[in-house]
């Protein structure tokens, strides 16, 4: 194992801050190294950046660097040569190639995450049809986790598709853009079936595998409803067409879908999160945090629904603190810390809200609040409660969404959709222009 890969994973158990301090700079020493000298790099060095991409605010850059590393080190003509080989039944001498390819397609599910939830330019992209990359289950060197791997490449290769169809349809018409919402669901619905029945067949895969598949189809469900509203343009929901409502609408439904698979089985998802890449704990809080914003902005009127969700969220809390482990420490566990932050935050507003909306009095009595106040202030609170994290760090849509109602601009919205459809109100704001010489004014 290479000096560079040794360290990067004793610093993911690394106890003690003066221990994690010593490790963290070395590596960081090595990988300056690297960068400066890119000559002859071992195929553990492109490993030992994709581990501490995983963990790292600079992940972006160290993925670029492990590809640019993986090009040079032949990693691709690795995989196709692997390819090649078990078209035509020849099955040995693979363990190395497979070794090969296992890290080629780790730096490209990485950074087609990066490409589709960080903003990050698509540095390479997959060569022909990604379904070819089933071909490696027939590989003898193949693990259980390399079917996962094998999985997660065609999600991302089509989540970074349906990315960049909804870019080419900004503001476009409703009709195209829903059209897209059902092709993309369609599409991920049947690659969902399509590897749900591909494990089953295989003997000795453990049934974390089956959570995670539902896990990331919901992910992906998610995201692309949410970025198909986002390309209208109109983040205030009051403003929003029917059509745009509805989309939202099944986004919340498979934000619920998300919550109750990694909630009902939770030694099988959440348990195992205690080393999971800063990625997936940004998704469980943030996942959390845009439902219960879209449970305000689209109230369903059921308030044994919202009890339920807080006591969903307070069982999400206790399995992602349990899943961190006392004296757990390193880079990981503080940003898992600041995640948990988030979703504590997130569930104590909309707590409040729900709380001060039932203290709120019935049709009849005296109004506490003025009248075109429809929702307590922690509403609002909730509302606009926008992480950094979520809007800088990584690029996740739908909790800028806000409404006029909570947010106390309503009257707003009266004034621009009269001015749609055509009324006055607009044209007061503006000061009628009195001509030189004309003494009368307006």
């Amino acid at each position: 194992m290479s000096p560079f890969l040794t360290p990067a994973l004793i610093l993911l158990k690394a106890f003690g801050i003066d221990l994690w301090q010593l490790l963290n700079f070395h590596l960081k020493r090595m990988l300056s190294s690297i960068v400066s000298n890119p000559v002859g790099p071992s195929l553990e060095t492109v490993q030992a950046l994709l581990v501490r991409a995983c963990y790292s605010a600079e992940r972006s850059l160290l993925v670029a660097t492990a590809t640019r590393l993986a090009i040079n080190s032949g990693l691709t003509a690795a995989y196709d040569e692997l390819i090649e080989r078990l078209m035509t039944k020849s099955t040995s001498d693979t363990a190395m190639h497979m070794r090969k390819s296992r890290t080629w397609l780790h730096v490209l599910v990485l950074s087609h995450i990066l490409h589709v939830d960080a903003g990050d330019m698509l540095i390479v992209k997959f060569s022909g049809d990604p379904r070819r990359v089933r071909v490696l289950l027939d590989c003898p060197s193949a693990t259980v986790l390399d079917r996962f791997l094998f999985a997660q490449v065609e999600l991302n290769v089509l989540r970074a598709n349906i990315l960049s169809s909804l870019s080419d349809r900004t503001y476009c018409n409703e009709e195209d853009t829903l059209g897209l919402v059902r092709d993309s669901k369609i599409d991920i619905e049947l690659w969902h079936a399509d590897w749900e029945r591909i494990l089953q067949q295989k003997a000795g895969v453990p049934q974390w595998i089956a959570i995670n598949l539902r896990v990331q189809k919901c992910w992906a469900t998610t995201m692309a409803l949410c970025r198909a509203v986002r390309t209208a343009g109109v983040e205030n929901v009051d403003l929003m067409s029917p059509a745009q409502r509805s989309i939202l609408s099944m986004a919340k439904e498979s934000l619920r879908l998300h919550l109750q698979t990694i909630i009902v089985e939770p030694r099988f998802y959440l348990q195992n999160l205690k080393y999971a890449m800063d990625f997936v704990w940004a998704k469980c809080a943030f996942c959390y945090l845009l439902l219960l914003k879209l449970c305000i902005l689209l109230p369903e009127g059921s308030g044994n629904l919202n009890d339920d969700l807080i006591a969903c969220g307070t069982i999400l809390s206790q399995e992602l603190s349990a899943a961190g482990g006392t004296g757990f420490s390193g880079i990981s566990n503080s940003t898992a810390k600041m995640y948990l932050q988030l979703l504590h935050t997130g569930t104590e507003k909309f707590t409040r809200a729900l709380q001060e909306h039932y203290e709120q009095p019935e049709a009849g009595s005296t109004p506490t609040q003025p009248a075109d106040d429809q929702y307590p202030k922690s509403a609002n609170q909730l509302d606009s409660f926008v992480p950094d994290q979520f809007v800088f760090e990584w690029d996740f849509p739908g909790l800028t969404l806000f409404s006029s109602s909570t947010t106390g601009l309503g009257w707003l919205d009266d004034i621009l959709l009269g001015a749609l459809n055509g009324g006055g109100d607009f044209f007061g704001f503006i000061t009628p222009n009195v001509e030189e010489g004309d003494t009368a004014g307006p």
